[in-house]
């Protein structure tokens, strides 16, 4: 759905749209959807919400899911972001605050894939991906960290020769750990 040419698509959404991904949503967009698809959209306070009953809700035929997810900032640190679903019986609506390349990766495929043919398997299909690049992610941090702890522990401690260069050390990689 382009945001850009939302205002044309008049009181009635056309049944080819079968996902709405809302970044930083205006006000006015807010109220489109809302008034289109006969829902409420979560607000990033509401995503934010660590509750667990928070997370998951039935109501009126609709589901609505909050998550977090990682997000990079402009100097590659990570940082988690909450993302909305809401799926409704054709349509999926997302709502995120920050980019999420992952969206644009599904995004692409959507164009292309005409088995995807409603909200949910739009949905699954962002699962999907995001449980990609989450294990991609933990599979690096993974590694960084067993390297960093054989840096730290090869020989043990009973064997070290030098205590004072050896506590050196360990501090220059736990500063490496708090990097990652």
């Amino acid at each position: 759905w382009p945001t850009d040419d939302w205002k044309s698509l008049g009181e009635k959404l056309p049944p080819e749209i079968i996902w709405i991904d809302l970044l930083n949503p205006s006000d006015e967009e807010k109220q489109f959807v809302e008034s289109r698809l006969n829902i409420r959209l979560p607000t990033e306070k509401s995503l934010s919400a660590i509750e667990a009953s928070s997370r998951l809700i039935f109501d009126h035929g609709v589901l609505y899911l909050s998550s977090p997810s990682v997000r990079l900032d402009d100097e590659k640190e990570a940082h988690l972001t909450p993302v909305g679903f809401i799926i409704g019986p054709q349509v999926l609506v997302t709502v995120h605050f920050w980019p999420l390349p992952t969206f644009d990766t599904v995004a692409k495929r959507v164009e292309s894939d005409s088995d995807l043919q409603n909200g949910m398997c739009v949905c699954t299909s962002l699962l999907e991906a995001i449980v990609d690049r989450v294990a991609d992610v933990l599979g690096q941090l993974g590694t960084t960290a067993d390297t960093l702890s054989r840096s730290v522990f090869r020989g043990g401690l009973v064997q070290c020769k030098w205590p004072v260069r050896s506590s050196r050390k360990s501090r220059e990689v736990l500063a490496k750990v708090e990097e990652v």
